[in-house]
């Protein structure tokens, strides 16, 4: 578990499954959370009980089971409306609203917006709180890396780490899965020169070797770390011999690689 204060609002992280992340997000001093993916009912139910909170909605950021498939208990023991993207509400178990890009609504004070990050699939949806600057992207960026295009096209993907890009430098980044070590090896095959992707890697593994999450990083850090976001470096450019390609060749290139890459 980690409990972040942030100006108020307070994230749980909950382990679930082998690697995915589910949080439970709610203001410091209330007793009402909701749930941002849900990939197991157990380790979820868990958390709630111990910090004494009880779950008043669900949120899904796309439709893979491994983010959806706690939905129908969840629902079944607290009642909770479940909110997807309009485009995957057919498609998540429960789901009786469809966001769509720039809808903003609230949740006990909370004011939550809703960005289209299609690319890993079509409805991949991110949530944004600008009041505390938290941002949850389900698959479409992880740690040093971004989510494989099973739905969605290049252009799509790059597109939406662009929109994710533009968000304040400061705000903080949560990830639906734990990926950092694969994703830094990458990283480092493509950057070798980057000390910061070093640093990232030594903190994710104390973390790790203590059996804690990993910390959520700024956007202003990952972009100082992560391949997909760092498209203009010279650095990049030159290990894929792309110095003067369009950033979205670049992108395409990164993709690729990384889809083959076994580290």
């Amino acid at each position: 578990m980690n409990v972040q204060d942030p100006k108020g609002i307070e994230v749980r992280t909950v382990r679930a499954l082998k690697d995915n992340y589910c949080y439970l997000v709610h203001r410091a001093g209330s007793a009402l959370c909701l749930v941002i993916d849900t990939s197991e009912f157990a380790p979820i139910q868990d958390e709630l009980e111990r910090a004494g909170l009880r779950l008043g909605l669900i949120l899904n950021t796309h439709h893979h089971g491994d983010h959806v498939d706690a939905n129908e208990d969840l629902v079944r023991r607290w009642d909770a409306p479940v909110y997807c993207s309009s485009h995957d509400r057919s498609r998540i178990p429960n789901a009786v609203r469809g966001l769509d890009d720039g809808e903003t609504f609230e949740f006990d004070g909370m004011e939550i917006r809703v960005l289209a990050i299609p690319g890993h699939t079509r409805g991949q949806i991110a949530y944004y709180f600008p009041q505390a600057a938290l941002l949850f992207v389900g698959d479409t960026l992880f740690s040093m890396g971004c989510g494989r295009l099973f739905e969605g096209t290049h252009e799509e993907m790059c597109h939406s780490l662009e929109k994710i890009s533009s968000l304040p430098p400061q705000t903080q980044v949560f990830f639906g899965h734990e990926y950092t070590e694969k994703n830094g090896a990458f990283a480092l095959n493509v950057e070798p020169d980057n000390i910061c992707i070093h640093a990232r890697l030594r903190a994710a593994r104390e973390s790790m070797s203590a059996d804690r999450p990993t910390a959520a990083p700024t956007l202003a850090e990952e972009m100082r770390v992560n391949p997909f976001l760092r498209l203009k470096s010279p650095s990049i450019r030159r290990q894929l011999g792309l110095e003067g390609a369009r950033d979205i060749e670049v992108f395409a290139s990164l993709r690729r690689l990384r889809d083959v890459f076994q580290g």
